[in-house]
């Protein structure tokens, strides 16, 4: 599958190459996935708790990362490289995926490179090359088509967009009920409409990252107080992820949340969870792959 001639997802005026941007860099695949020199055949790929396969039934392995890709225009492609990849390898590319003591100058890049590199995750248009002549149709995870905000300020030297949040936890498979992660998905229900949020979360050997938009919406996760959660974004200070609990395999609970409100809901705000807000639990919609060694 060519990406060659669609339009660029970030900028919408620029046609893409053939390859347009890789989600997740070679650097980063190295320094996250153990080396093994069958990587490809043990290493499976589940989407939402299920094992995807290949139209041919092969079941999809680590090539399903290397290959995942976004319509990017050169320009764009060359933005992003100065904006985030040069930035990530001013504090060690090594930073990625260690569970250290950061700065608070290298927190900011260090959130704001996850930010990136999940929201591509995610676009809509996000797929994978053809690898060994097939293709599975779509990427590895993908919200529904968004406001373009979410995306056009990664090349227009803009701050990122309000309701955005990246947390991340440490992973220990070999661990049993050590912990979990809690997380809520609320859907506000008021006036002027209904406001959904989206998560999607994505999980590598030793290191999971969770990413959502909930504009207007803020509230307080209890994993965060317990340790075994950490937010990278929005960028709060210094961070140490050596102190992370670890927690087990398939680790995080998501659940729903209705949410009535009197009157309009300004998603530009910020309103907190509250005890006396119409709260009634639902299924949640959340889009989630985890990379898992079989061997």
């Amino acid at each position: 599958m060519s990406l060659s001639g669609r339009d660029c997802v970030l900028c919408e005026n620029g046609v893409s190459g053939n390859k347009g941007e890789h989600v997740l860099p070679l650097w980063f695949i190295d320094r996250t996935i153990p080396k093994n020199s069958d990587a490809v055949d043990v290493y499976t790929v589940e989407k939402n708790g299920v094992v995807m396969k290949w139209p041919s039934g092969k079941t999809v392995g680590l090539e399903k990362f290397y290959e995942t890709c976004v319509p990017c225009c050169a320009d764009c492609n060359g933005k992003l490289n100065t904006r985030f990849e040069q930035a990530m390898a001013g504090i060690g590319y090594d930073s990625v995926a260690s569970l250290r003591h950061f700065t608070s100058g290298e927190a900011a890049v260090l959130g704001e490179w996850w930010l990136k590199t999940l929201l591509l995750l995610v676009h809509p248009e996000a797929t994978e090359l053809k690898v060994m002549g097939e293709s599975t149709g779509v990427g590895v995870i993908a919200w529904p088509r968004q406001h373009k905000n979410l995306y056009h300020w990664m090349t227009h030297a803009l701050p990122a967009p309000n309701g955005l949040c990246v947390y991340a936890y440490k992973v220990d498979r070999s661990a049993e009920g050590i912990g979990d992660v809690s997380f809520p998905i609320p859907e506000v229900h008021a006036d002027n409409g209904t406001f959904p949020s989206y998560v999607a979360a994505v999980e590598f050997e030793k290191m999971g990252l969770i990413i959502s938009f909930h504009p207007g919406w803020s509230a307080d996760l209890p994993g965060v107080q317990e340790g075994t959660l950490v937010q990278l974004w929005p960028h709060k200070g210094e961070l140490d992820l050596s102190t992370l609990t670890a927690v087990p395999d398939s680790p995080v609970r998501f659940y729903g949340l209705s949410v009535t409100v009197s009157g309009d809901f300004d998603p530009s705000g910020a309103i907190p969870l509250k005890d006396e807000t119409d709260i009634r639990d639902r299924t949640p919609n959340v889009s989630s792959v985890a990379m898992k060694a079989t061997a």
